[in-house]
């Protein structure tokens, strides 16, 4: 059953699947690699929809799946193997975590680390240096 870009299902025991769901009436007009545009778009439309993919497929191999379509529709527009693949990986890193990843699997076995993570919703009258200040001051209780 689709909703929104998932397909979802009920299987045995009733658990819920879900995977990305393609419109069928998506054309897969990606920016042309020729464009007037800087690589960071190229490379940020790449990473964005593979995160994506990677976080609407509960199996690795509907991701896999996804991600050559996806692969291939880039190539389709013209873009380069090479970057498509770096752009992917990097999708692969982040979506898993990175170095924060890392550093909090190695982190967890001592339990006098404490790590903490601040989310700030984005909005215009947002004041980052206050912000910023305010974690500098307090940051040796976390």
């Amino acid at each position: 059953m689709p909703f929104l870009d998932l397909a979802l299902s009920l299987g045995i025991s009733n658990v819920i699947f879900y995977e990305l769901y393609r419109k069928p009436a998506n054309a897969y007009q990606y920016l042309p690699r020729g464009g007037c545009h800087r690589a960071q778009t190229f490379n940020g439309l790449v990473v964005g929809e593979s995160i994506r993919i990677l976080r609407r497929c509960k199996s690795m191999t509907d991701a896999v799946k996804h991600l050559a379509f996806f692969q291939h529709k880039l190539l389709l527009r013209g873009y380069c193997i090479r970057d498509i693949l770096h752009c992917m990986h990097t999708a692969k890193v982040r979506y898993h975590g990175g170095a924060r990843y890392k550093l909090r699997r190695s982190l967890q076995h001592d339990a006098s680390v404490r790590i903490a993570f601040l989310k700030v919703t984005h909005s215009s009258t947002t004041n980052y240096v206050a912000i910023s200040v305010v974690i500098a001051k307090y940051k040796h209780l976390c």
